[in-house]
């Protein structure tokens, strides 16, 4: 479990027997001490700062060898206003009926013939006898909140856009590049099955690397230490019991110390602006299974797919929504489990045209898997914990042709 980008020993992880720290984290107290405390350059940077919270952050970017993006460069490689969508953008991105606490549904209705203008006449409207009433075997559960659910997901969709990382950020990037990004996510992989943590913190770390680097220019000596750093805090808000500083110490083979790790932390959170509870792919990617009544074998292919699509740096176009969406769409095509449907249509918000682009992207992914030498995902889902999809994955796709 090597990482390429340090000029000191490579072992990695690999043959080494975990902390006496990693052996014991289990037993800790979930809200004990964790000894946290920064007390060298990032108090005394923050300090010197003053009350001025933009010159404290400058320091500690300072402090962890980092520069901003210039305003002119970071601007050049916006497509758009990747922060701040304005609400008529987000909309446009809602889904296709309007949330109800009345279950099903309530679907927008065909609007009269002469209403219809030449930009709307492509929109998709759904006949409401055409889709499955996905909550009703959830009526009387109230752990499942069925007459909220459409709410938090439409909620959800309307977060995504501002939580999204710049697309194109690698373009104001110096030392850095979609590949060596591509290694370090595939490394962070191995990790985060290594450490055994939950699914969600994969997905959040990747996350928080990529909005970190859309915001701050990064040398390759110091990626690794971006993503170790991600993973932690991401690990600290999603589980329970965290692996400590010392794990992450250790697992990249000291290749940084505690205190470096920790400057990190307190730089990252701040250029977030602490900003950390994301509507990530694995959340809309679980409602489209439970919409589409996924088995098991379909569930782990379309979570094969998407975490192809986090070592992918070109897959960050997409909004989670829509990858999810995607994902789902090629496992239930490849595993002949029947087509995009209206229900998935009303639930998702896309329709099966929609997804064209990002499945064409993500057959491509799973093709090239088999020869890539990033191969944490394969590997993982290539055990029996998750179905072996990635050991098939090949000859399904032989023959798939998504517009046949």
């Amino acid at each position: 479990m090597s990482f390429p980008f340090r000029s000191e020993n490579e072992s990695g992880v690999d043959g080494k027997q975990p902390t006496a720290a990693m052996a014991t984290r289990r037993d800790k107290r979930a809200l004990g001490d964790i000894s946290n405390v920064v007390a060298g350059a990032v108090a005394a940077a923050a300090a010197a700062a003053g009350s001025s919270g933009a010159a404290a952050d400058a320091k500690l970017s300072a402090a962890a060898g980092l520069s901003s993006l210039s305003p002119a460069l970071a601007k050049k490689t916006r497509p758009f206003d990747w922060q701040t969508r304005s609400l008529a953008a987000k909309e446009a991105l809602a889904p296709r009926w309007l949330p109800a606490f009345s279950l099903p549904p309530a679907l927008l209705p065909p609007p009269p013939p002469s209403s219809l203008s030449s930009s709307s006449s492509s929109a998709t409207y759904l006949d409401p006898s055409t889709v499955r009433n996905v909550e009703a075997p959830d009526i009387d559960n109230h752990l499942a909140v069925p007459q909220l659910v459409n709410h938090i997901f439409t909620h959800f969709r309307h977060c995504e856009l501002g939580l999204m990382p710049n697309p194109n950020y690698m373009a104001a990037q110096r030392d850095i590049n979609a590949r060596m990004r591509a290694i370090l996510v595939d490394w962070l992989v191995d990790v985060h099955v290594r450490f055994k943590l939950m699914p969600e913190v994969l997905y959040l770390t990747v996350n928080l690397i990529d909005r970190f680097l859309s915001e701050c220019s990064v040398v390759r000596q110091k990626l690794q230490l971006v993503g170790v750093t991600a993973m932690l805090v991401a690990s600290k808000y999603e589980e329970i019991y965290a692996p400590e500083v010392r794990d992450f110490v250790y697992i990249s083979d000291k290749a940084y110390t505690r205190e470096e790790i920790l400057k990190m932390e307190a730089v990252m959170l701040n250029r977030l602006k602490f900003d950390l509870t994301i509507p990530s792919a694995l959340k809309f990617v679980d409602r489209a299974l439970r919409v589409a009544g996924a088995p098991p074998q379909q569930q782990w292919y379309a979570k094969f797919c998407v975490e192809l699509a986090l070592v992918e740096y070109k897959m960050l176009r997409f909004p989670p929504s829509l990858l999810a969406a995607a994902c789902v769409n090629v496992a239930s095509r490849v595993l002949d489990r029947g087509t995009w449907d209206a229900t998935l249509t009303a639930y998702t918000g896309y329709t099966e045209a929609d997804l064209l682009e990002c499945c064409d992207e993500l057959v491509e992914l799973i093709r090239r898997s088999e020869s890539s030498n990033l191969t944490a995902v394969r590997r993982k889902y290539s055990s029996s914990k998750y179905g072996e999809v990635a050991r098939s994955s090949l000859d399904m796709l032989m023959e798939y042709d998504l517009r046949q």
